[in-house]
């Protein structure tokens, strides 16, 4: 993502005129955006040796899990439309190295991310592009009776149970967040909150994260050794629930994660090319200080959809922006209505914007 400095800034309040200087320098710092799922179009495959016949096998197995990484769909892509880009790997490799994995040789893959959203996208497929806001994920545990909520570090046994989770989400390329686990989590959010799936007790107390996802997990581990889990996703109003087990740790971790990723893709994908060129005009107001734009503009490149933020005008503390799309308006604007920072405000009904289209949406900026 990329944010444009602002074409013709209006004046501005004497104690806010230095925000434009100032902003021409942020906008060049947020030229990447803040929310890219890191190694999306990268594969580490774990081969014998470094035959020809043993790399093409490895791209293969390689852009399969990236192609599932995309559009969700973790095992079994052969009766997906997306599976006949398997039949011409090598077409979208774009590099490859050896390296060691765990004293073991495996070959690192990279492949033409532009490339593979463009002929999914002529395959009518739906992807989640590498531009994903972070997943506030809450888990709690029951072991040898002990209940317990789980931060981003932990030991023993609950430290095996975050890094299973982490791996998988990190094979999957979902972004984790964890709540901070002050005594304000933990008297919102416990074990039974979790566990029973009362998502109204897990919205109140993800508010405070703004994020546009939020995933509790649930772990028992019984006395034979056995694992049982309850999954519960919140997007917007939707709330999916799910169980996995009994079984090993990371079965029910794997199968859980598969069926987070999926619902989540399915939530935020969009088939590439199908709104390019669509946009939306926003204003927002209560941007008071440099740290309030620079709040507003990652918060909104973070939302899924928005590809650019260019900034058309500020004045005072309003600041009217254009949203350039990878998702249709309706979608996008109904995200942005749903988010803790944003309050909608009325909007006279025939404003134009600075960039010639209707101006669609007013909020005001609360962090």
């Amino acid at each position: 993502m990329s944010t444009a400095a602002p074409s013709a800034p209006d004046r501005l309040h004497p104690r806010r005129r230095a925000l434009p200087v100032v902003v021409l320098a942020a906008c060049a710092l947020l030229g990447v955006g803040t929310a890219a799922a890191s190694d999306l179009y990268t594969a580490e495959v774990r081969v014998d040796s470094r035959q020809d016949a043993e790399r093409e096998a490895a791209v293969e197995a390689g852009l399969e899990r990236v192609i599932g990484r995309m559009v969700g769909v973790y095992h079994g892509l052969e009766d997906h439309p997306a599976g006949e880009l398997l039949d011409d790997a090598e077409r979208y490799l774009e590099s490859y190295r050896y390296l060691r994995l765990d004293d073991e040789l495996a070959v690192e893959l990279r492949y033409e991310g532009g490339v593979l959203r463009r002929h999914l996208g002529e395959r009518d497929v739906a992807v989640w592009g590498e531009h994903r806001a972070p997943i506030l994920l809450w888990v709690a545990t029951e072991i040898d009776g002990r209940r317990d909520l789980l931060g981003f570090a932990a030991a023993g046994t609950e430290g095996e149970v975050l890094e299973t989770l982490h791996d998988g989400a990190e094979q999957r390329a979902l972004p984790l967040m964890y709540p901070t686990l002050d005594l304000r989590d933990r008297q919102a959010v416990g074990f039974v909150d979790i566990w029973g799936g009362f998502d109204e007790s897990l919205r109140e107390a993800s508010q405070r994260y703004g994020s546009a996802a939020v995933v509790a997990v649930g772990l028992r581990k019984a006395g034979t050794g056995a694992w049982r889990a309850r999954w519960t996703v919140l997007t917007g109003e939707d709330a999916l629930q799910h169980h996995t087990g009994p079984g090993e740790l990371e079965r029910v971790v794997t199968e859980g994660i598969d069926e987070v990723g999926g619902a989540l893709t399915r939530r935020f994908a969009v088939v590439p090319g199908e709104h390019d060129g669509q946009q939306l005009e926003i204003a927002l107001t209560g941007i008071d200080a440099v740290e309030d734009y620079l709040g507003a503009v990652r918060y909104l490149e973070e939302v899924t959809g928005v590809e650019q933020v260019d900034v058309q005008r500020i004045a005072g503390e309003r600041v009217t922006l254009r949203l350039l799309l990878a998702r249709s308006p309706e979608r996008v604007a109904e995200d942005l209505d749903d988010a803790e920072t944003l309050w909608p405000e009325a909007l006279p009904a025939a404003e134009v914007g600075p960039g010639g289209g209707q101006l669609t949406r007013s909020y005001r900026w609360q962090p």
